[in-house]
């Protein structure tokens, strides 16, 4: 599937984090509407006033059901080695967005989730086996939800430029100890919500 969505207005759960950052900030210059779902509006203080800031937790569906009203897709970058609840948060997210009739749903995964391999997938496995097992779970949400969704898998994501030069492929194996910065996954991801190449496919990405 490689074709323009239309996708005008997105939802970024975990949007005050350094990634969920990033992809709010991509959005906003590729002209999309956002609503940020955040768990302390303070932590969001320095998001752009275009942005529509909502507070709740990703696993709280009460919480959540508003906020994706007038949403066409759904971001997930919430999640990581201080927090793995990423399966938590889809398994809340995936009922109420079938409820919404609402199809795109991309979130980041982690390099090693399911079927990781070579060097730099055994040590995912074993030094950050938390958010690996976390990512697989949610992955494993994924594919029974019926929706086009898309897990995207970095390496290391570091604080750099976007390089503009992503290389996406499924079942890459990342040689060494790869980096990525937080700016070229939110390039990739934004890319993906307007000319889809990977729905319902988890793509490896590098630079």
């Amino acid at each position: 599937m490689s074709e323009m969505m239309t996708t005008k207005n997105i939802l970024v759960i975990g949007a005050s984090g350094l990634t969920g950052q990033a992809i709010v900030t991509e959005a906003l210059q590729r002209g999309l509407g956002v609503t940020a779902y955040v768990r302390d509006k303070a932590k969001a203080a320095g998001l752009p006033s275009s942005v529509r800031v909502m507070q709740g937790d990703g696993r709280d569906a009460a919480a959540l059901g508003p906020a994706l009203t007038g949403i066409d897709a759904v971001v997930i970058p919430a999640g990581g080695r201080k927090d793995p609840v990423s399966a938590e948060i889809v398994k809340t997210v995936v009922p109420l967005m079938q409820k919404n009739s609402i199809l795109r749903l991309i979130v980041l995964s982690a390099y090693g989730a399911v079927d990781g391999r070579g060097f730099y997938g055994w040590v995912m496995k074993t030094a950050a086996r938390p958010v690996v097992a976390d990512k697989t779970a949610m992955e494993q949400v994924l594919r029974n939800s019926g929706l086009d969704w898309t897990a995207v898998r970095p390496g290391i994501l570091t604080d750099g430029a976007a390089t503009r030069s992503v290389t996406a492929a499924e079942n890459a194996v990342l040689k060494g100890m790869p980096r990525i910065s937080r700016a070229d996954v939110a390039a990739f991801i934004v890319d993906e919500l307007e000319h889809p190449k990977f729905v319902r496919r988890s793509p490896v990405i590098s630079v």
